[in-house]
């Protein structure tokens, strides 16, 4: 098996203990997906792009997930009214919903594969007066214009009320390739505001606020769905990933007020509490945005949950996969605790606007 110099393939290649563990693992979540998405997922996972390589990984845990739990999973089902396709909706007797999957990668990593890809998005969306994404499903060849793409997108959008999603495969000069748009008429993503106090607290700000894109971005593919929506990203983004990150993506931008004769001056985290410093949150998060008549714009999404592989420090040899729920507590179809049963899962006490685990 040839060996490639990228970071995400790095984690299933090789002989040593815990790369070989894991990649035994993935092998085995691969093996319960049935054809012809199998053969997909065996295709991403030898991309040498590490988007396909973090995002099947995540979908093969999500799908072994549900099985595990007793779940009939349906991969990429057709929805009414829209021709984009979820991840998965699952089912257990009357209880039936949707999962999306979105991996969020260190915007160097992106830039690997996304960033003429999100150039050209943008003059799209602005052409077209929609919101426009494009993802490479396999590698594209660097020989491939983007007005070629441009022209070929333009002419599979029909102008019509529906969100959309389709896939283009083609080849150019002998190679290969495939793409994923996703076109969304309405609930376009809020840009996010400024954060007050620090520079470091914005830069500390940047995780979440990339994890509240990419959900906005899963959220508003499917209008109002008539189930359940849980969207699960896993932010792969290469530094260490906090509750804040978390926070910031959900319930918005923290926002430092400091006391009036202190205006102006930096602060450091141990002088919150002596000198009166108070903390509050810009109305931007994806639970808490709202539209101008006074309705959440996302209520339709029931839960968002954040993944992380980690390595186990007590078993080298191994690695685990890390999972926890948030419940939105404005969510028009609320998200029965049980599905995700002996996973930590928070809930916003609205009267105290803390978390609370269960």
């Amino acid at each position: 098996m040839v060996k490639r110099n990228v970071h995400g393939w790095e984690h299933l290649v090789g002989d040593k203990p815990n790369v070989a563990a894991v990649r035994a693992g993935v092998l085995r979540q691969l093996a319960e997906v049935p054809q012809p998405h199998r053969q997909e997922c065996e295709e991403r996972l030898k991309s040498e792009l590490d988007h396909h390589h973090f995002s099947v990984r995540l979908e093969l845990y999500l799908h072994h997930l549900f099985k595990e739990r007793g779940w009939e999973v349906d991969i990429h089902p057709k929805l009414p009214g829209t021709t984009n396709k979820p991840d998965f909706r699952i089912r257990r007797g009357e209880n039936e919903m949707l999962v999306e999957a979105k991996t969020l990668l260190d915007p160097k990593l992106v830039e690997q594969q996304d960033t003429r890809l999100k150039m050209l998005a943008d003059g799209l969306s602005k052409r077209l007066n929609r919101t426009v994404s494009i993802h490479p499903l396999f590698d594209l060849p660097s020989s491939l214009p983007n007005r070629q793409i441009a022209a070929e997108i333009e002419k599979l959008a029909p102008n019509i009320g529906l969100n959309q999603e389709f896939t283009i495969k083609d080849e150019h000069q002998g190679s290969p390739y495939a793409l994923e748009v996703t076109i969304i008429l309405d609930d376009k993503p809020t840009p996010t505001a400024g954060v007050g106090a620090t520079v470091g607290q914005a830069q500390r700000a940047e995780t979440g606020r990339r994890m509240r894109e990419a959900i906005q971005e899963k959220a508003g593919k499917y209008g109002k769905p008539d189930m359940s929506l849980v969207i699960v990203v896993w932010p792969e983004t290469g530094s260490y990933h906090q509750d804040d990150d978390d926070s910031t993506a959900l319930y918005g931008d923290e926002v430092w007020e400091l006391p009036a004769d202190h205006r102006g001056e930096l602060a450091s985290a141990s002088e919150i509490e002596e000198r009166g410093i108070g903390i509050s949150r810009e109305p931007n998060g994806v639970f808490t945005l709202k539209r101008d008549d006074g309705t959440h714009r996302y209520s339709h999404v029931s839960a968002v949950a954040i993944y992380r592989f980690l390595w186990d420090l007590d078993a080298p040899h191994l690695g685990r996969s890390s999972l926890r729920v948030y419940h939105n507590p404005w969510a028009g179809r609320p998200l029965d605790i049980n599905v995700f049963q002996g996973i930590p899962q928070g809930i916003v006490n609205l009267n105290t606007g803390n978390v609370e685990w269960i």
